[in-house]
């Protein structure tokens, strides 16, 4: 299907056709990723992805211009939420780039994926693309309360400092202040955890888990009737959101439990630049957030991080709840102001902004580096 106007097109996505999209992506310097790299990528976003149906949905569409030419990409990636309890259609919109001969049809690209007959997500806009979703589209921005602030804990010391240089210019004359700067930091934030520290409950487990435990599916049961609307977090959902591919070397699951029984889940990404890198808490699932569990989950989320690669310069968690903030400054993380920008789009205006349950792993942004 196409609908042409002046002298391009804009057509549904072709399987034959992806390796073009990654060439069109490379030479327009998008995402700073390789050929070989959207192709790993594009395989996560669909054939990996259990939601999506070959039969149902668009992988994405082009803009084609003269002789055939990709002129214009905008990806969808197929999701299932549930809404009180039963699952229902969604899509994530990626990887929106048009060369700069066809931005005249940029809006039409994106029309396409708005057609579609379920909730939309754009949890990755630019400040241009931000006001077009308001403006034009009328997409309404998500009140999640992990949005509004960013925790901060520094975990290796030589990363730090790098991190700090790296941060305000590489000048010379602040390295000897950043080193002192990143040390001083270091000591309170450890003294802070220290002190403020609850006693140990014995029967809170929280481990590092390689594949999703047996019984997944029966706790997802359970948090899935706790939650209005939330994105399906069973089985088939985890191993495609942490173990497809290439993501087993960039994530880390944390499975909790108490008393044996399976609480909840929190996940890792590991994002490198190029001296230093960075650990965040992408998703963070859990039908208790008792301050003993919180606790738990803080300290070793910070013992996982700093057993996981030297260069990391500091672990980025998020407080999905008012009181979480407390426990996360206790903990010796530094709050800072959140910049995250997620909006959706529901056309039955049943679905308010705090009625979702969301965390960094929805949308395109947790399936980056």
């Amino acid at each position: 299907m196409s609908s042409s106007g002046e002298s391009y097109s804009i057509e549904t996505l072709r399987p034959g056709e992806i390796e073009r999209v990654a060439e069109f992506l490379v030479g327009e310097k998008a995402g700073g990723l390789g050929k070989d790299e959207w192709l790993q990528k594009f395989g996560i976003f669909w054939d990996q992805n259990p939601f999506f149906d070959e039969n149902q949905h668009a992988r994405g569409w082009i803009i084609r211009g003269k002789r055939g030419a990709i002129l214009g990409f905008l990806g969808n990636i197929p999701v299932r939420y549930v809404r009180k309890g039963d699952e229902e259609a969604a899509f994530w919109a990626t990887t929106w780039f048009v060369a700069e001969q066809a931005r005249a049809r940029s809006l039409d690209l994106f029309r396409k994926f708005m057609a579609q007959d379920g909730i939309l997500f754009d949890t990755t806009p630019t400040l241009g693309v931000e006001f077009i979703l308001v403006k034009r589209f009328k997409f309404t921005r998500l009140n999640s309360q992990w949005i509004k602030t960013d925790y901060l804990r520094p975990v290796h010391l030589g990363a730090c400092v790098k991190y700090v240089e790296w941060r305000f210019g590489n000048k010379a004359w602040l390295r000897p202040f950043s080193l002192t700067a990143c040390m001083a930091a270091k000591a309170l934030t450890s003294c802070r955890s220290l002190i403020a520290g609850p006693k140990r409950r014995l029967e809170v487990k929280v481990r590092e888990i390689d594949v999703p435990p047996d019984d997944t599916d029966s706790w997802w049961g359970e948090y899935r009737s706790r939650h209005s609307y939330t994105l399906v977090r069973d089985k088939r959902a985890m191993r495609w959101l942490y173990y497809a591919g290439a993501f087993a070397k960039s994530r880390k699951v944390l499975e909790i439990r108490k008393d044996s029984s399976l609480v909840g889940f929190v996940a890792l990404k590991l994002i490198r630049q190029t001296t230093w890198g960075l650990a965040e808490v992408v998703d963070w699932a859990l039908l208790d957030m008792s301050v003993e569990i919180l606790w738990e989950i803080a300290d070793q989320v910070r013992r996982t991080v700093r057993l996981w690669s030297n260069d990391i310069a500091y672990v980025r968690v998020h407080a999905f709840e008012e009181g979480m903030g407390k426990l996360l400054s206790r903990a010796g993380f530094w709050n800072v102001a959140g910049q995250a920008r997620y909006y959706y789009l529901d056309r039955s205006k049943h679905l308010s902004s705090e009625g979702i349950y969301s965390t960094p792993v929805d949308g395109d942004r947790s399936l980056f580096p």
